[in-house]
């Protein structure tokens, strides 16, 4: 009684709501730590693949200058090659570079030749003699040189306003002209407003310039490059046109958007910013960014900075999955544990009550389980005695009928066959008794199967199992089928020779082939083929007739093997019992092998049987069971 009253107070209401309450509350504490945790390991992954991503970038950017580079020099070796460069010549070189399809961004592809002061109105004069009657240099007024442009190519549309152009006439290109002049070295300039902009979506521009000297003249150092100078190669770039494709997609940016502001030299203010690339941020306050990166890069000589900024993603994006898993999985797991403690504590207090009463109550169940059992066992095994007698009474009327029936069978063919050798009879008569004796021969083999059968069925069928080698079954079979096949005019083929022996009864395997044969040959059209082939694999021997008949349906192949049964073709002109395949199915079977048919209506059938291979030590011990008395 003491021990039953402490295991009730263990289970009373209170104790146990506040055991399920802790279990709650530690597993809440657990599930915070660890989504903390992985939500400071996400935050370590996103920062490492935005780093990456701002390298990427950079170097792409970088790549494109460079590439414009090796173009500036393509076009200075190009001048180098050739003492005069007409305008038609830079025009078919431009086209054939093609700078739109591989540098977005370039504006064109040109030539500023330098005229010192004195040269000007020459220069001007022979401009206007090449058909540019209104030429001139601009903007005017006196300078100690000039740097007009006078190819750019493509020359039409907006960069038709740069035509004249002096490039000496402002201070960011002259610095860019003349460092590269001195240096021998492709420049870039600051932040320009490129003279091609039209008022209409303009943009922050540069140049970027390659000097080129003049033929035969030394250019080692800065004074005689000076002297040597012949012009610059240059190339005009709209910052947001070269920036296509070299902003980081979507996919890359590892949710939270991406900004980025390319600023010239050290100036961070709008006066040096040459790009950005959320333009509609532009002169904002700076929002909160998750991560931000600073990273320098020259570029032909010039400094620029690409700021990056990474903006807060959404709380729910992909990479907070898991914290978000952990946290709800945790909150989950928790009430559930809870509840599952202190469900098992009322199922504890409420089995201990219900334990005595479901025990009587088994107890009654399984006597009357038992007693149950007992009555049913009863009545299969008398179910299977009358079945089994009956299945015996079966087998024993058929065959007896079987042998009552041949003697009358055997005396009508006999006497058939006497009255076939009348010659008297007259055509009518003679057709007559062909008839009695086909139907005879019919009868009589329906009444030998049916006989075949029932021994099978009630095992009376003896089997001699000895190794021997199928060809020399399949051969004496088409010998003694030939007849059949040359009175329907179909040609049998056999080839078994390499399959080897098998272990059957030969005479019961000669049996299946002839049956087999017989069908294929019977249920073949005239000029048909039948094969028989055989093949070893695994153990098992592998035997198929195939013919080129009429075939069966799908649907119907599975009535192939039952008695009795020819799929429709009882009232056809070809005989048969509809017991044979019946008989193949039952000798295969005891013989150790499984029977089976694959057919196509109108394009013939493939029956097939498998038998176990002979190999040395089966041969043996089918010699040893032959030898014994």
């Amino acid at each position: 009684m003491k021990e039953r009253a402490r295991l009730e107070s263990a289970t009373e209401p209170r104790p146990r709501r506040i055991l399920a309450l802790l279990l709650l509350v530690l597993g809440l504490a657990g599930s915070i730590v660890a989504s903390m945790a992985a939500k400071e390991s996400a935050d370590k992954l996103a920062k490492q693949i935005f780093l990456a991503v701002c390298d990427e970038t950079a170097g792409r950017i970088q790549s494109r200058i460079h590439g414009d580079i090796v173009m500036l020099r393509g076009g200075v070796g190009f001048f180098k090659a050739s003492d005069d460069v007409s305008r038609s010549q830079w025009r078919a070189y431009s086209l054939a570079i093609d700078t739109s399809e591989w540098s977005p961004g370039i504006q064109g592809f040109g030539y500023a030749q330098f005229v010192p002061r004195g040269a000007l109105a020459a220069h001007e004069k022979s401009l206007r003699a090449q058909g540019y009657s209104n030429y001139r240099v601009w903007p005017e007024g006196a300078r100690d040189a000039y740097a007009p442009v006078i190819y750019l190519e493509p020359f039409s549309g907006r960069n038709l306003r740069a035509f004249g152009y002096d490039l000496l006439s402002e201070v960011q290109r002259r610095e860019a002209l003349e460092k590269a002049r001195d240096q021998g070295n492709p420049e870039i300039t600051g932040k320009l407003d490129l003279v091609q902009e039209t008022g209409v979506d303009i943009q922050a521009g540069v140049l970027i310039l390659l000097p080129l000297y003049k033929t035969g003249m030394p250019a080692e150092t800065v004074a005689e490059r000076r002297l040597a100078i012949r012009g610059w190669v240059y190339s005009p770039l709209r910052m947001d046109d070269f920036m296509t494709d070299l902003m980081p997609d979507q996919s890359m940016q590892y949710n939270g958007r991406m900004r980025l502001r390319i600023h010239d030299e050290a100036t961070t203010g709008p006066s040096g910013l040459l790009f950005d690339s959320d333009r509609a941020q532009i002169g904002q306050p700076q929002s909160v960014s998750r991560f931000t990166a600073a990273i320098p890069l020259e570029v032909a000589g010039r400094l620029w900075t690409l700021e990056f900024s990474q903006s807060f993603g959404p709380t729910f994006s992909s990479e907070y999955r898991s914290v978000w898993l952990l946290q709800g999985g945790g909150v989950v797991v928790s009430l559930l544990l809870a509840w599952l403690v202190l469900s098992l504590l009322n199922t504890n207090y409420n089995a201990r009550r219900m334990a005595r009463q479901l025990n009587s109550e088994v107890l009654q169940l399984n006597e009357g389980l038992e007693r149950r059992v007992v009555e049913r066992t009863a009545e299969l095994e008398k179910a299977k005695s009358e079945a089994e007698s009956a299945s015996a009474a079966k087998s024993e009327f058929l065959s007896s009928m079987s042998h009552e029936l041949r003697t009358p069978m055997n005396s009508i063919l006999g006497f058939g066959q006497l009255l076939e050798r009348d010659v008297g009879l007259n055509s009518s008569q003679a057709d007559f008794v062909q008839e009695i004796l086909r139907a005879g021969r019919h009868l009589l083999e329906l009444i030998d199967e049916v006989l075949d059968l029932s021994r099978i069925d009630t095992g009376r069928v003896e089997f001699s199992i000895e190794a021997v080698d199928c060809a020399d079954i399949a051969e004496e079979a088409i010998i003694f089928l030939a007849p059949l096949a040359e009175e329907h005019h179909v040609s049998l083929k056999m080839s078994c020779g390499a399959a080897g022996p098998v272990l059957v009864d030969p005479s019961r395997l000669k049996q299946v082939i002839v049956n087999l044969l017989s069908n294929a040959i019977k249920f073949n059209h005239e000029g048909g083929r039948v094969d028989i082939s055989a093949s070893a694999s695994e153990g098992q021997v592998r035997i198929e007739v195939a013919d080129t008949g009429c075939g069966i349906a799908t649907e119907r192949l599975g009535e192939l093997f039952a008695p009795f049964n020819r799929l429709g073709r009882e009232t056809g002109e070809i005989e048969g019992t509809g017991i044979g395949l019946v008989i193949c199915k039952r000798l295969v079977e005891s013989m150790g092998g499984s029977i089976g048919a694959e057919s196509v209506e109108g394009r013939g059938s493939r029956f097939w049987f498998v038998l176990p291979r002979a190999v040395e030590s089966k041969i043996d011990e089918a010699a040893r069971d032959s030898d014994m008395p």
